[in-house]
């Protein structure tokens, strides 16, 4: 339900490419996916794959601040803090695993 109204908030963003949210919004799980097994594209190196998860990660967080600006610009103050909430935890699952990239 909460989904439901968040798409219904940013439904209100003037001039603002509905379709392009759609395809967008989960970004990166929609990018692993794309690159899991199904397309035979992991990797047997585990560098290569937490590099590739990085940047489904990061093009998430670029993403999701740009909507979020659009939302607070649009004076959503709610959606724009929903969203600014989710672009942050973008950002430190990425700074999570560059860690874990470096350990390794």
């Amino acid at each position: 339900m909460l989904s439901l109204a968040i798409f219904s908030l940013i439904y209100a963003i003037p001039n603002f490419n509905k379709l392009s949210l759609f395809y967008n919004f989960n970004f990166h799980n929609k990018s692993l996916i794309k690159k899991s097994s199904l397309s035979g594209k992991i990797s047997d190196c585990t560098k290569t794959n937490i590099s590739t998860m990085i940047k489904g990660e990061l093009g998430s967080n670029k993403y999701k601040a740009k909507l979020a600006q659009k939302a607070k610009d649009a004076g959503l103050e709610e959606l724009y803090t929903f969203i600014d909430h989710a672009d942050r935890d973008e950002a430190r699952h990425a700074k999570m695993l560059q860690g874990m990239l470096k350990r390794l």
